[in-house]
């Protein structure tokens, strides 16, 4: 994926893309309990892992909905600290990852799967931005979120069951 839809959704999203870093409080442990899974994937998947949990969190936010919040925020700060050069500012993301660039992260099966389940709403919300025409201008940069965020969510799907 090219880094303009990264840029692009960066932009659309009121806090830049760092809800999770400004006073959301942080829930409970993750990996406490059964079902640990440990994928490796490019590091540029996990940035749009990282700003579709962060679009869950704005979305759960508006909608009440504290379960999904604490969930997503969840899988952010356990990609923070699980991935050790994480940029601490998103200039750093600008230049970040080096092409190729793999990272492991551990999470328990339950929030696998709200990582792929998240991405295929993502890829939905993007196909219907792209069918407006208010984004008429960006609408290849929409159809290609929409079909990285469906290959990501399938590419955790079947790590996870290997």
């Amino acid at each position: 994926m090219s880094p303009e839809p990264l840029a692009l959704l960066a932009q659309s999203l009121p806090d830049g893309g760092c809800s999770a870093r400004h006073g959301l409080p942080y829930a409970a442990t993750v990996g406490v309990g059964t079902n640990q899974q440990t994928l490796t994937l490019e590091t540029a998947n996990w940035v749009m892992i990282d700003g579709t949990m962060d679009n869950a969190v704005s979305n759960a936010i508006d909608a009440h909905d504290t379960k999904t919040r604490k969930r997503a925020e969840r899988v952010r700060e356990e990609g923070w600290r699980q991935i050790p050069d994480w940029p601490k500012e998103l200039e750093g993301l600008q230049s970040w990852p080096a092409p190729g660039q793999t990272c492991t992260v551990t999470l328990n099966q339950e929030l696998w799967q709200f990582i792929a389940a998240a991405l295929d709403e993502s890829a939905v919300t993007s196909d219907y931005l792209a069918s407006l025409p208010h984004f008429a201008a960006s609408r290849e940069e929409w159809l290609a979120v929409a079909a990285d965020s469906r290959r990501l969510a399938a590419e955790v799907r079947t790590k996870l069951e290997a």
